[in-house]
């Protein structure tokens, strides 16, 4: 699912959940309701008295049904349309049961709040049956090929993630009638084309009502990430643009806030942590390392420490999956992101944002760079405490293969962040400190 369908299926999931609830406290008013006033009016009422309880049902509601997987597409062709209603529900009643303990006393002392919960769980029911038969064994958009050199491409690597490829020569191609095109298709082409006549033929068909588009467009959509070996400077000049004063000036707010909670929540947890680290490993508590930023400009990346003293006696190395360097305390400190909380520091100083590509040593910088086209790119924004290339690629050590992949899907977000993207990495990060995918 591509970025535009992600988002547009999130905010279809939100508004239901939100319909769901409110038409639970309209039916039941509507049921119960013997006096004067309507009962639009009396639910309206009981909301706007209750919001508190009805704010926070909801925010667990969806964040809760997100870290179980409730929104996971991917999954509903595993298994039979039964299998997958009943996990499904069997997911649903648990989100339920486990928002109902939050507002205890709303859920179990009340009568109102005891025919929600019933409600939600039935009204649920019928929806998630009728989401599981429309999006099963529902196709992508299918792309036909009509370029050799790009069978070539996405048979040597992309087959595997793309696998709606059709093939069409292009004498067929313009013999192909009008009503075959004008469907669920559309037609891949290189960056540019071999001859004028092509370019004569695709012009054609366009004003026919043909959609053409560009490999390296389809590869990013579909991808998430944008291959390096598929574009150029003009490309990139292009296609990253400066973004609007509104969002930095919103998403530094948000920065700020969100730093602010976190080091007065989160902070003193990882102290405890990291004084239990440094009783059974010598060594300082905060560990301080020269980052690279933005405009490639060092700063001071603060983190507590979770190696052995002297880990890096023999110099600078990536940190492999499996690292003996990692004490015990340090670990488990890792796989809940403990040991990044004093990097809300940075975020409150300037140095980094939320959001944004992990900020490397400057050491591995200079080698990427030689090593990886465009890499300083990652560098015309400010790193970041969480990214995309965490979220959808974890980490990358030292191999050059895994460096490449990570760069692309920065790459991707660098192009396209806005903030429907940060929250969505949001959610991702938390999704996977929930399931402890930590490093």
């Amino acid at each position: 699912m591509n970025m535009k369908k992600r988002m547009l299926f999130y905010s279809f999931q939100f508004g239901v959940y939100f319909i769901i609830i409110l038409s639970s406290v309209l039916l039941y008013f509507a049921i119960n309701n013997s006096g004067p006033d309507s009962a639009l009016t009396i639910a309206f009422e009981f909301l706007v008295s209750r919001r508190g309880n009805f704010i926070l049902i909801y925010f667990f509601l969806f964040l809760i049904s997100y870290l179980i997987g409730i929104f996971e597409l991917s999954s509903l062709n595993k298994y039979s349309i039964f299998k997958n209603f009943l996990i499904i529900n069997l997911k649903f009643i648990l989100i339920v049961s486990l928002v109902s303990f939050i507002e205890f006393f709303f859920f179990f002392t009340e009568k109102v709040g005891r025919f929600i919960y019933i409600y939600i769980v039935l009204i649920f029911a019928v929806y998630s049956f009728l989401m599981i038969v429309a999006f099963r064994n529902r196709k992508s958009k299918t792309f036909i090929i009509i370029d050799n050199s790009i069978t070539n491409i996405l048979e040597k690597k992309f087959s595997k993630e793309l696998d709606h490829i059709g093939h069409i020569s292009l004498e067929k191609f313009n013999k192909t009638e009008r009503r075959f095109y004008l469907g669920s298709y559309s037609f891949l082409y290189l960056n540019n084309f071999p001859e004028k006549s092509v370019k004569f033929d695709f012009l054609k068909k366009k004003i026919e009502g043909v959609e053409f588009i560009r490999l390296i467009d389809l590869l990013e959509s579909e991808l998430e990430r944008i291959p390096l070996d598929h574009i150029s400077a003009d490309w990139i000049i292009q296609k990253f643009t400066d973004l609007s004063e509104t969002y930095l000036k919103l998403t530094r707010l948000i920065n700020v806030s969100v730093s602010i909670i976190a080091l007065i929540t989160l902070f003193p947890i990882g102290f405890v942590f990291s004084i239990l680290n440094k009783m059974f490993s010598n060594g300082q508590m905060i560990y301080i390392q020269e980052r690279v930023g933005e405009g490639g400009r060092s700063f001071r990346l603060f983190k507590f420490r979770t190696m052995k003293h002297e880990a890096e006696k023999k110099g600078p190395i990536y940190t492999a999956s499996r690292d003996k360097r990692i004490t015990a305390i340090g670990r488990i400190m890792r796989k809940l992101r403990i040991d990044e909380i004093p990097q809300f520091i940075n975020v409150l100083k300037g140095d980094m944002n939320l959001i944004g590509p992990r900020p490397e040593r400057s050491v591995f910088v200079e080698e990427l760079t030689t090593k990886l086209p465009y890499y300083n790119l990652r560098h015309i924004v400010k790193p970041g405490l969480t990214g995309w290339a965490q979220v959808k690629y974890s980490y990358a050590g030292a191999d050059m293969k895994e460096q490449k992949m990570k760069f692309e899907y920065d790459l991707f977000y660098i192009k396209n962040r806005n903030l429907f993207l940060d929250l969505l990495i949001l959610l991702k990060t938390t999704k996977s400190v929930f399931l402890l995918k930590g490093k």
